[in-house]
């Protein structure tokens, strides 16, 4: 998994005859002549909507991403889909640090107002 397109490796894994494929937008699949089965997923080319939880593995996740993937997690309600989804939001959150904090900083922000009408509208 990487940022940019790897024109160099792809260059060289040509050369030697292996063939890749793109798969899906960003999703690229080395063939021939290999023991496993081999992907190379290019983040930016991901598409924004079909590999979401891909690209939340990138450490250059835009705050646009970051609130989709917060708000498609807490959908989550299977046990073993909330462990993965916790697991995969804790590397992303590690990775794209300020992103998440800004958005944990509006969200008390914005309970903290709601609280206060809450109070007012109860006196």
């Amino acid at each position: 998994m990487r940022e940019g397109y790897p024109r160099e490796l792809f260059k060289k894994l040509r050369m030697r005859r292996h063939g890749i494929k793109e798969q899906y937008p960003g999703i690229y699949y080395i063939t021939n002549n290999l023991t496993m089965q081999v992907q190379i997923i290019v983040t930016k080319d991901l598409g924004p909507e079909e590999h979401l939880f891909l690209k939340a593995l990138s450490d250059k996740v835009n705050e646009q991403t970051a609130r989709k993937i917060v708000e498609t997690a807490s959908l989550m309600d299977e046990k073993g889909d909330v462990e993965n989804v916790e697991a995969l939001l804790q590397i992303s959150m590690a990775a794209n640090k300020g992103i998440y904090d800004k958005i944990r900083e509006e969200e008390n922000s914005g309970l903290k107002e709601e609280n206060k009408k809450l109070k007012l509208a109860m006196l």
